[in-house]
């Protein structure tokens, strides 16, 4: 919907520079206020109403409460009861406005929507800054000299630091995950907020006055009721399609994305989908969802675009990826993301739906299959490390399970477990390897403890993981490249598997329900089964969507060229890491984690302001 900034203190030409960078978010105007101590401001996507009414910050008459607001809240009409005759507007953001006003954050926990705010409470001379429970909107904070800074662009803050120097441990967790999760950034300095975490400040002096989280609780396990799935599911697909503006549909051939077409077509629901099709030798198994995509599509009769991307088009792609995400991230396929967004702008969408997260809230990861096994032979009950080795090296040797666990890392912990759980696969690819001086996992296992333990809960031990999995991947590194991306071009995207309706009635199923004799999904299954065609529902593999970079990098074309100049350059962090071994490891996936870091930090440190 928008981008929002804001700190403590005066500073106009700071005020314009914040807003100025982030004017992808607000094609529709800029909007600015100022009080004493206090500086807010606001890019403007209009969505839900005419940029006329929804203009911001947002200030209530007779208060002067001042609201900053991004992103939508699905549930406005409903909450706008509560404020009869004071409600002028058809718009989320007066609605919202006014139950931050009445209520404070308590006020969140009523929102079914995505966002990120800032609201001003000039009698209690207090700021409050949140982000929603699923983590669909980014907002970065920093704190220093007795004031306080937010927005919803990383750059916008750098301005406002006295040196920008490179995280270490956050550094290790991105050779170690691929991304960073929680409140660390690879910045030192700027933090963000974490899925469902507010926070008050007091403006004088930018003290904190009291922070918490909401959404983090797992809803209590109740009776499944049949035909409660697919009414969460259409409830939220309508949620998303709300809106005047043109609406597109990334459409993979998957399970997510094929149980949001059909109910957006049942509901009359007017959009166009799109898919991605790799052009290159060699690259049909890399095209077999933009096949399924193009035969759904005709089976439903709806617009489809299919976009062609080549090795040239990711190519050129890759450094204004790593610039628009601001972070950088082991996605191998956000270049063909942006390329892929960029057309759907041309063709004139605005907002975008897509089917994240229903993987995450539904168990649709083989890896799920791998935990559930691990918990099924024992290995997560509490023990002795030398018990613990003991199992796994009797699954090492039937050939079922290769990989170590250390002293370290305690499997009966559930935050110890995601780390495990999330960690080993990249091990597998080498990525832990980049650094020359990597922080201890004692360190890293200690920060994930300092936040992550909220999230989940429960004797269900896949759903305590798929609550975790919530609050880490899916936001940090799936929806903040969608939202990112989407953004530059002016596009808002949505996500019905991520609504809290949805997301509530999905945790409440037990774990039993998820996965049933090895296959994944299975109350999707169940319902889909006689709605969705038979190529879609009997698939029994998905391929998955991801460009094909192995196959890229692998000959003497322009991406091979990239991999490799990229080591040969001297730059801020060439000191930092591990560049000869890198280099002799032979490891595309290797090398491109290494590049994403190498390419970030020559656009964010100028190659002399950023220390390490």
């Amino acid at each position: 919907m928008c981008g929002i900034h804001g700190f403590t203190g005066n500073d106009k030409r700071r005020l314009y520079r914040m807003i100025g960078s982030a004017a992808q978010r607000g094609p529709d105007g800029v909007g600015l206020f100022e009080a004493p101590r206090i500086s807010l401001g606001q890019n403007l996507l209009a969505i839900m109403d005419v940029p006329d009414q929804s203009r911001q910050p947002w200030r209530l008459e007779g208060s002067g409460a001042v609201l900053c607001f991004n992103g939508q809240i699905y549930n406005h009409r409903a909450l706008a009861e509560e404020f009869q005759g004071r409600v002028r507007t058809h718009c989320d953001t007066e609605v919202l406005a006014l139950g931050l006003e009445a209520h404070g954050e308590a006020f969140l926990e009523k929102l079914d929507g995505m966002y990120a705010v800032a609201f001003y409470n000039p009698s209690k001379q207090e700021l409050l800054i949140a982000r929603d429970p699923a983590g669909m909107k980014p907002l970065y904070y920093s704190e220093a000299n007795g004031a306080v800074a937010f927005s919803s662009e990383l750059r916008a803050l750098l301005s406002g630091l006295d040196d920008v120097r490179l995280d270490h441990l956050a550094a290790t967790i991105y050779f170690q995950l691929g991304y960073v999760p929680g409140p660390k950034t690879l910045v030192d300095g700027i933090s963000r907020l974490t899925p469902g975490e507010w926070r008050r400040y007091r403006i004088v002096d930018g003290v904190l006055v009291a922070s918490g989280y909401i959404g983090r609780r797992m809803p209590d396990r109740r009776e499944y009721k049949p035909g409660e799935f697919r009414g969460a599911l259409r409830e939220s697909v309508a949620s998303c399609a709300m809106g005047l503006r043109p609406l597109g549909l990334y459409l993979s051939g998957g399970l997510d994305s094929s149980m949001i077409l059909h109910e957006a077509v049942e509901m009359g629901v007017s959009l166009t989908t799109f898919s991605t099709r790799f052009v290159g030798d060699g690259l049909e198994a890399f095209n077999e969802d933009a096949d399924l995509a193009r035969q759904l599509a005709a089976h439903y009769g709806v617009s489809h675009v299919e976009v062609a991307v080549r090795e040239q088009d990711f190519v050129s792609a890759f450094q204004a990826v790593v610039d628009v995400i601001e972070e950088p991230r082991y996605n191998r396929s956000s270049p063909a993301y942006l390329v892929t967004a960029r057309a759907l702008a041309e063709h004139g969408i605005v907002v975008t739906m897509a089917g994240d997260g229903g993987d995450e809230m539904l168990a649709g990861y083989p890896k799920y299959l791998s935990f559930e096994t691990l918990r099924e032979r024992g290995v997560f009950d509490p023990m002795t490390f030398s018990r613990r080795e003991e199992l796994l090296t009797q699954l090492r040797n039937t050939g079922y399970w290769r990989w170590p666990c250390g002293p370290e890392i305690d499997l009966s912990n559930p935050v110890h477990r995601w780390y495990y759980i999330s960690k080993f696969r990249l091990e597998e690819r080498g990525l832990s390897r980049g650094l020359r001086d990597p922080s201890p996992t004692e360190e890293v296992l200690a920060y994930l403890e300092s936040w992550l333990g909220s999230a989940g809960g429960g004797d269900d031990l896949l759903n305590d993981l798929l609550a975790k999995e919530q609050v880490t991947w899916l936001p940090e590194d799936a929806l903040i490249r969608n939202d990112k991306i989407g953004m530059s071009f002016g596009m808002e995207g949505r996500y019905p598997f991520v609504t809290r309706a949805f997301r509530e009635m999905a945790m409440a199923l037990p774990s039993s329900m998820k996965i049933v004799n090895g296959r994944l999904k299975r109350t999707a299954r169940w319902t889909y089964e006689k709605r969705l065609p038979a190529f879609i529902i009997d698939r029994r593999k998905k391929s998955g969507w991801a460009a094909p970079v192995l196959e890229w990098g692998k000959g003497k074309g322009e991406l091979d060229d990239l991999l490799s100049a990229s080591l040969r350059k001297d730059g801020p962090l060439s000191g930092y890491l591990d560049l000869e071994g890198i280099s002799a490891s032979n490891e595309p996936k290797l090398t491109y984690g290494a590049l994403n870091l190498l390419a970030w930090s020559r656009r964010v440190g100028a190659a002399s302001r950023l220390g390490a």
